[in-house]
């Protein structure tokens, strides 16, 4: 339990001071410019919170990378494009529903979108490494339900102090957790884990004209549910 309590406390302190340069920048809780310098500020601290996390697993706690799922055999590869697929269609048909095109936002191309999608990759990865890899390895012999809950949690309380939050942020970030957190159970894949969380991000980015409903809405919260629970079975299935 303490090499996870030492991991949660680098991502703390490094995202702590990564929202200090980013508040520098203007950017405070989500709000704020949006430009590749506060993307790369992001990626940067990702990056930081990912291999100082592998570092604490593997040097003091002497573990494995096979025990966080870094291997990807054929069939988690044909896992993570079928996620990527099944994220997209989705959210292209929700984007058809509300605004009436499944076409992607054309305010969020160019540079910043690229910056944008590298930095969502990045932080995708660090946080499945942190919060499904590195919780699953340390508390799934103690139960899986367990490590479900206790990443699905941590996964919700991370995102409070950086986003607008409401009774629907916060059921979404749970979902998000849960359904995240069943597919690197059925996987035990930190990769395909990160390509349904970047896939996941991405359709938020692409098509944002569609994402931009108040956050307190059925519509929306219904959207994440069936994205979730999809993502879950198609993970299932594969494996």
């Amino acid at each position: 339990m303490s090499i996870l309590l030492l991991g949660f406390a680098s991502y703390g302190a490094i995202a702590w001071l990564a929202e200090r340069a980013l508040a520098r920048c203007g950017r405070v809780r989500s709000r704020g410019p949006l430009g590749p310098r506060e993307f790369a500020i992001a990626a940067v601290a990702n990056l930081a919170i990912g291999f100082v996390v592998l570092a604490e697993h593997t040097a003091i706690a002497r573990g494995t990378l096979a025990s966080l799922g870094f291997a990807l055999d054929a069939r988690g590869f044909v896992t993570c494009v079928m996620l990527g697929v099944v994220s997209g269609g989705l959210a292209s048909g929700f984007a058809k529903w509300r605004t009436g095109t499944a076409r992607p936002s054309a305010s969020v191309r160019g540079t910043t979108l690229v910056a944008g999608l590298i930095a969502l990759a990045v932080g995708a990865w660090m946080e499945e490494l942190v919060f499904r890899a590195f919780v699953f390895a340390w508390l799934a012999p103690r139960g899986a339900a367990l490590a479900l809950v206790v990443s699905s949690a941590v996964f919700v309380f991370v995102h409070i102090p950086t986003s607008p939050t409401d009774r629907w942020a916060v059921l979404g970030w749970l979902g998000g957790g849960l359904s995240l957190g069943g597919i690197y159970f059925a996987t035990h894949s930190v990769w395909v884990a990160a390509v349904a969380h970047l896939a996941r991000n991405a359709c938020n980015v692409l098509w944002r004209d569609a994402m931009e409903i108040p956050t307190a809405s059925w519509a929306r919260a219904g959207y994440h549910a069936v994205l979730g629970a999809t993502t879950v079975v198609v993970a299932c299935a594969l494996r």
